[in-house]
């Protein structure tokens, strides 16, 4: 009896982050949210608060230092972080060159690289696009998408990045949504 091919899973890292200004070399990440999927199954949906340990006020995405106080640092989160990027077989973002220079700077602060994988940059796949505008030029479901908040943005390019593959897109949030806040003692 022949046995087939057996389709390899490629687990998707969907990721956005929001920080406290444009420049990965002088801001930081103030947000993350990360969605693992292999297409069939999404894992899970994270999102946590950064605290970047300075002042700052961002009007663009409405997060100031008053709102991320209590946060954990990303050193705090660190390990959660670093092993959803290894765990990846690719990494998906709509802009994904700013993404990654954050996340490729707050990682060399702690010593380490980011691993590297595919990257599929919904932004470029849609000619520059906003991704409000491509999710909508595409018919992506987004009423339930708080812009500019890292994890709504990240289910977006979930559901941008399944219609652009030719997938049937999401229509809700992830239900394994989950909030994670790293112990500090």
């Amino acid at each position: 009896m022949a046995h087939e091919p057996s389709e390899e899973k490629v687990i998707s890292l969907i990721l956005d982050v929001e920080t406290t200004g444009l420049d990965p070399h002088e801001d930081r990440i103030v947000e993350m949210g990360f969605v693992l999927t292999d297409w069939k199954i999404i894992y899970g949906a994270l999102k946590t608060y950064i605290n970047p340990e300075r002042g700052f006020d961002n009007a663009y995405n409405k997060l100031n230092s008053k709102i991320v106080a209590d946060a954990p640092t990303f050193g705090a989160c660190l390990s959660f972080t670093y092993m959803l990027l290894l765990f990846a077989d690719e990494y998906i973002a709509h802009n994904a060159k700013f993404d990654l220079a954050f996340m490729r700077e707050e990682l060399a602060r702690h010593s380490l690289h980011l691993p590297r994988r595919n990257i599929f940059d919904t932004m470029r796949a849609t000619g520059g696009r906003s991704l409000q505008d491509a999710c909508r030029i595409a018919g992506v479901y987004t009423e339930d998408v708080n812009w500019h908040s890292a994890l709504d943005d990240a289910v977006a390019c979930f559901r941008l990045a399944k219609a652009i593959r030719g997938d049937e897109p999401e229509m809700g949030k992830p239900q394994e949504a989950v909030a994670i806040v790293p112990r500090l003692s």
